[in-house]
């Protein structure tokens, strides 16, 4: 890439100093493809060799306009995949050459649709949880429940949890 051209300095309009800087049809096509890809700014204009300040001045249509038209560009390229190309002259899509992926992504991101992912917690047989309200026992039905919860307990911190299907007693 050829870097744009300091203008030739004048006494008259710039006595001292660097000479005002002139892009090139060149540079700007550049500037906007490095912006395109999403290179930002002060890296951008690291490679022209000029400064940020410098690079907005000069490339600000570039900058502001070169994300909006790559995003364009790839909305339209995978409009194409998810379609198998443009329609016919009669107005008909060739499925056979559609891009099922191209068709899915454009259907969650432009179309509005999502996946739903659900966890749903029931209790035995799919029938509701049961909850006891172990504030309500008495001391002696709390003292029952203890060596229950123990081994309950020692189940849970087994390799493998609750998930073997098996019970304390074998069975």
């Amino acid at each position: 890439m050829t870097v744009a051209k300091p203008a030739k300095r004048s006494k008259r309009n710039n006595p001292r100093g660097r000479p005002p800087y002139r892009p090139t049809e060149e540079s700007r096509k550049f500037v906007k493809a490095m912006a395109q890809v999403g290179i930002a700014h002060p890296n951008i204009a690291k490679i022209v060799g000029i400064g940020e300040v410098t690079l907005r001045k000069y490339y600000a249509n570039e900058l502001d306009r070169a994300l909006i038209e790559a995003c364009g560009m790839v909305g339209q390229s995978l409009l194409m995949q998810a379609l198998g190309g443009p329609p016919t002259a009669e107005g008909k899509i060739n499925w056979q050459k559609a891009v099922l992926g191209a068709g899915i992504w454009w259907d969650k991101t432009r179309g509005g649709r999502k996946e739903i992912v659900g966890h749903e917690h029931a209790g035995p047989g799919g029938g509701p949880i049961c909850l006891y309200d172990l504030s309500k026992l008495t001391d002696e039905e709390l003292r029952a429940l203890g060596p229950i919860l123990e081994a309950l307990g020692r189940a849970i911190a087994k390799p493998g949890g609750m998930e073997g299907g098996g019970s304390e007693t074998g069975g």
